[in-house]
């Protein structure tokens, strides 16, 4: 449908989804940077971007070797944490870290 539509807001947000819950945090950033390219001002993408962003940050996170330990970022991991704030400064997932 993007093909066809690429403007289309709820056909980017889905497949930005279903690339993130098929553990492709770069291909769903891609989807949402491109349809920002197209409708700069649009808030729910945005805040969609910042969210992708965020769970890419943790992705290449070492596991914790306990239960409550939390591992450090990668310096890849803080740079995208700070393109989740740039694109959503209020992003409470990004804030919390």
């Amino acid at each position: 449908r993007l093909a066809s539509a690429p403007a289309d807001r709820l056909s980017r947000l889905m497949a930005a989804e279903a690339a993130s819950f098929l553990g492709d945090a770069a291909g769903a950033v891609t989807t949402l940077e491109e349809g920002l390219r197209l409708n700069p001002q649009d808030a729910e993408l945005k805040r969609a971007l910042a969210q992708a962003y965020f769970l890419w940050s943790q992705a290449d996170r070492p596991p914790p070797t306990t239960p409550m330990q939390k591992t450090p970022l990668t310096a890849a991991g803080l740079e995208r944490l700070g393109k989740a704030l740039e694109c959503d400064p209020e992003n409470r997932a990004a804030l919390t870290l």
